[in-house]
């Protein structure tokens, strides 16, 4: 688009020129002219030459918008083009965020998710103090589970205890798997004192998880809370 402005201006200054120099010598012959019927000859001359420049003028400029207009909207289609793919990158680019944030086995935060989760609470926190109560949830004997039924039982007990974990906490609360048979539990604006007793109803809950019907065999399971509190 740049080039061809560049040579359509090139060729508007040359018939510029042309229609000046033009205006300028009829200007001129007309002083000179002796008579009417040598005047008369004269303008109609230079009129016709005049308007044959005015018609290639006008006719430069519908082209040039032509080709402007032409190129204008091949832009725009490249642009809506462009707009798209920024669109299914964009929707990619979160989807697999979002998924690098998640564990995989239980499906619940990792700990990723929960480091930017602490960050952003203590963020919180630092502007506006408040209390914010962080407790690990540890399953008890889960390496007995392991060693007596197997690395799939195992996997299945923590998906149940991380099913039963979101269910149990508040939606203001945030839950995620820190690794191995531990969980952490965000529980922002409670205090420590307050927390006691909705972490004994978790532990309630999980204490009370029946065995899931495809599993041959009965496991107790247990969770154990370390907490501590910002203030």
């Amino acid at each position: 688009t740049s080039r061809h402005s560049e040579s359509m201006s090139v060729e508007f200054d040359s018939l510029n020129k042309s229609i000046d120099l033009k205006i300028k010598n009829l200007n001129e012959q007309t002083q000179k002219a002796t008579s009417i019927s040598s005047l008369k000859e004269l303008v109609d001359n230079e009129l016709k030459s005049l308007s044959e420049d005015f018609l290639a003028k006008e006719k430069l400029e519908r082209k040039d918008r032509e080709i402007l207009s032409t190129s204008f909207s091949e832009i725009n289609k490249r642009i809506v083009t462009l707009e798209d793919k920024l669109t299914t990158y964009k929707k990619r680019l979160n989807e697999q965020r979002f998924k690098s944030l998640l564990d995989g086995l239980t499906k619940l935060p990792n700990r990723a998710a929960f480091d930017e989760r602490y960050n952003h609470e203590m963020h919180l926190f630092n502007v506006q103090p408040s209390d914010v109560t962080l407790a690990v949830i540890d399953v008890d004997h889960f390496k007995s589970i392991n060693d007596r039924f197997g690395h799939t039982a195992a996997d299945i007990t923590l998906q149940v205890i991380s099913k039963a974990l979101q269910k149990s906490v508040r939606k203001s609360d945030f839950i995620a798997r820190y690794g191995g048979e531990e969980f952490v539990l965000l529980m922002p604006g409670v205090s420590l004192e307050n927390a006691t007793l909705p972490l004994d109803k978790v532990r309630k809950v999980i204490k009370n998880i029946p065995t899931p019907a495809h599993v041959e065999y009965a496991i107790a399971i247990g969770i154990s809370f370390k907490a501590n509190v910002n203030k």
